[in-house]
């Protein structure tokens, strides 16, 4: 499901904006590593990184969006997200040398993590907003 998002969001940004160039980590089904994708990203000189998933619900009633940013805050809950959105690197070969001693289950490794990240807060809460705006 989130990968044929994907590549209806890129047509569409692609025909809306003539401007954008958009890069794809994948076309197909297939897995691509986080290390992978931030490759391809960086070797793009990308502006902006847009990863879309799917959420599970034991709600079976539950629909919409959601659009996440990670901050500085320090709440458990959010460090529980992270460990699960960075979970998938536990599953790549080498994981340890390629993210440089970053562990997912580690705490102290998120707020490393997250304080690299807050370089652009500002810009990501913006999209995000802008985002969340086109879902009410």
């Amino acid at each position: 499901i989130s990968l044929e998002v994907a590549l209806q969001l890129g047509e569409y940004i692609e025909r809306a904006y003539e401007n954008v160039d958009v890069i794809y980590t994948r076309k197909e089904d297939k897995f691509v590593t986080l290390k992978g994708r931030t490759t391809i990203a960086n070797k793009a000189d990308a502006d902006l990184f847009l990863s879309i998933h799917c959420n599970s619900a034991a709600n079976k009633e539950a629909f919409g969006t959601e659009t996440f940013v990670m901050s500085m805050t320090k709440i458990a809950a959010n460090l529980e997200l992270a460990k699960r959105e960075n979970s998938s690197i536990l599953l790549e070969e080498n994981y340890e040398q390629t993210y440089e001693g970053f562990n997912p289950d580690s705490p102290e490794s998120l707020i490393a993590r997250s304080i690299a990240q807050s370089v652009y807060l500002d810009q990501s809460l913006t999209l995000s907003a802008h985002i969340q705006e086109q879902y009410r």
